[in-house]
């Protein structure tokens, strides 16, 4: 009988392996923000997973579309489908973080928050839109200023990936090629202004925000190349491929500037093109199936889950652990509930959007009229 864990996929249009990758890097997210606010300092190099979305989203995204765009996919045919996928978690994540503020501020614990600067913060985040504002907000047991999204602050990489999902449709409807040179020039720049700047985690609060953009271009453009180029990299056993996902884990725990570097600029790419080819069995491929589904849900509600925490849960009466298992544990919960309510919501979207679809084509061209002849 074969071993169900080692054999051959099903799907071998999947990457399986990615999958998994992503849940367990939004689970380290989720840790890395839950403990710094805890002062646990648990994985205080994990906000490098965000550099790790980055390269997987241009990735997947040139594996998933590059044909489409070429084949005369339209500019709004894209932005709605992108939007589809990742619009409806992103504005139940920001009503919950609103809804927790808003706890907060009834409670009288969101210090001089006031309630312009609060609506304020509610309309920014439901557009998406950069909140430039200096006042502190709740954040656990304390307070935080300027961030970008005070109500859901993951939501900066969310910005910047729209961002550049928009210059990738561009890029390629113009017939242009993502090259390797490219992409390497790229990240060398970006390594170059990290080095210079002291700042390798850009893009998240109003300081840094602008250098954000080199960041996700840099590591967006290095994806869709390793996607380009995957089919040159023999595959290999499972074995050294989990142990380099493994060593590439463990670099989270290290907030070295060096050690994190070193894993977004050479040992990312290396796991990314290794997992790519990887052939998992059925268990294997369910579990990481799994994983990729919770990835999002689970990062993008996170942060407005721990808020709520706080607000209804006094999590401050437990231990420090403790408080990291209940809020961890409810903030999967809710992501796991999520995926659920994302499934449905989606699907009703996609109805309407290809009815939409079909409706256009359908309809008839319009009648070119001949020009009436001049009078002479």
């Amino acid at each position: 009988m074969t071993d169900p864990l080692l054999a051959p996929p099903q799907n071998a249009n999947r990457f399986d392996a990615l999958d998994g990758i992503r849940g367990l890097a939004a689970i380290a997210v989720m840790v890395y923000h839950f403990t710094s606010h805890q002062s646990l300092g648990y994985l205080p190099g994990a906000w490098a997973a965000v550099d790790l979305f980055f390269i997987l989203s241009g990735f997947v995204l040139a594996h998933s579309y590059i044909h489409k765009i070429q084949g005369g996919l339209s500019a709004w045919r894209f932005a709605a489908l992108r939007l589809i996928r990742l619009a409806p978690l992103y504005l139940i994540g920001t009503g919950i973080g609103a809804l927790a503020m808003g706890l907060i501020w009834w409670q009288g614990e969101a210090g001089s928050l006031g309630a312009v600067t609060y609506w304020r913060g509610v309309v920014l985040g439901v557009l998406l839109v950069p909140n430039f504002d200096l006042s502190e907000w709740p954040s656990g047991a304390g307070f935080q200023g300027g961030v970008l999204f005070p109500l859901n602050p993951p939501a900066w990489s969310l910005f910047f990936e729209l961002f550049v999902n928009a210059c990738f449709f561009a890029f390629i409807a113009w017939r242009l090629r993502i090259r390797w040179p490219l992409a390497v020039l790229m990240m060398v720049g970006l390594a170059w202004l990290e080095h210079h700047l002291h700042e390798v985690n850009p893009g998240w609060g109003r300081w840094n925000f602008f250098h954000g953009f080199p960041r996700v271009i840099a590591e967006f453009t290095l994806g869709a190349v390793l996607h380009h180029h995957r089919h040159r990299v023999p595959r290999i056993h499972w074995a050294p491929a989990a142990l380099l996902t493994a060593g590439l884990f463990a670099l989270f725990f290290m907030g070295d500037r060096t050690a994190t570097m070193l894993e977004v600029f050479v040992l990312a790419p290396i796991v990314l093109l290794c997992n790519a080819r990887l052939e998992l069995g059925d268990v294997a491929q369910r579990a990481c199936h799994w994983l990729g589904e919770l990835s999002y849900p689970l990062y993008i509600t996170h942060m407005p889950v721990f808020f709520l925490g706080h607000a209804a849960l006094e999590p401050e009466r437990f231990e420090p652990l403790s408080r990291l298992l209940v809020l961890g544990g409810l903030a999967l919960l809710v992501a796991i509930a999520l995926i659920h309510v994302d499934r449905a919501v989606r699907r009703r979207l996609m109805a309407r959007y290809h009815a939409r679809c079909q409706a256009q084509d359908r309809a008839p061209a319009p009648l070119k009229t001949a020009a009436s002849p001049r009078p002479k």
